[in-house]
């Protein structure tokens, strides 16, 4: 991430650098969900490998808070996206041509959230060593790529483009070095194959601005494509994890404790 900012501040007018800040700000709030899911789930995992020293204790934890990744980043990312034209528009008018980049920087953070959790099971694992070498490969690879997007005149759309490109393929790296624990590579690749679709919703929310339509119906078509995919994924995550259920359970249980101390007020 600081890599990209570093090369627009550098190659790029002054100007430019809020045009793509703004972008960031937007396009990165799903990522803070992932970070804050990593944790508590990396803790348990941390815990779990001290006790046991067994990996295979740590498949449910791996596969499921991926799933729960999966399904409520991109909710929040049509959230944020559908959010960010009206906001932008009416409060930061000179920042609008950040528009063009926070859809493409939106997608990016999907996979650089799955990242974060992938990277955290192997620090877990104690094979933190591969998320060092990654990096050290992956940043003299941003900054060329980055050079040869301003040489070549794509200004900052290049750039999102670049973004994603990093942040795709080092997922998808982290996502087999993690899986090779428990299968062999063409598995894990499937499996990347399959956790890389939930990010389509994404594209369909920001694929309206090509649409002919009023800003305000655009505006109503992209919540109520973030509310369907919200039903669809508390069904799903219910069915197929432990960890929404408990969730659930817990929040039932904090909600009906609340309720009875209401009561007993009034």
């Amino acid at each position: 991430m600081s890599i990209d900012k570093f090369s627009v501040a550098n190659l790029f007018e002054k100007s430019k650098m809020g045009f793509y800040s703004v972008a960031v700000g937007f396009g990165v709030i799903p990522y803070f969900a992932s970070v804050t899911v990593g944790q508590f789930i990396g803790q348990r995992m941390i815990e779990e490998f001290g006790r046991s020293k067994l990996k295979e204790n740590l498949k449910i934890f791996l596969d499921e808070s991926l799933l729960v990744i999966a399904f409520m980043t991109p909710l929040i990312s049509m959230l944020t996206i559908s959010l960010a034209e009206p906001l932008i528009t009416i409060f930061l008018p000179k920042y609008v041509e950040s528009l063009r980049y926070i859809d493409k920087l939106s997608i990016a953070y999907y996979f650089l959230s799955l990242g974060a959790m992938l990277g955290t099971f192997l620090i877990a694992v104690n094979q933190q060593g591969k998320i060092l070498v990654l990096n050290l490969i992956f940043i003299p690879f941003i900054l060329l790529l980055n050079f040869a997007v301003f040489k070549n005149g794509f200004d900052l759309l290049g750039i999102a483009y670049v973004t994603f490109v990093n942040f795709f393929l080092r997922t998808f790296i982290l996502f087999v070095l993690s899986y090779v624990n428990y299968s062999k590579i063409f598995p894990s690749v499937i499996s990347f194959v399959k956790f890389s679709l939930p990010s389509l919703p994404i594209l369909m929310v920001f694929a309206l601005k090509f649409v002919r339509v009023d800003a305000y119906l655009r505006f109503y078509l992209r919540i109520l494509i973030a509310f369907v995919w919200f039903g669809v994924s508390i069904y799903y995550l219910s069915r197929k994890t432990q960890i929404v259920s408990s969730m659930m359970s817990i929040v039932k249980e904090k909600a009906w404790v609340y309720l009875e101390k209401a009561r007993d007020i009034f």
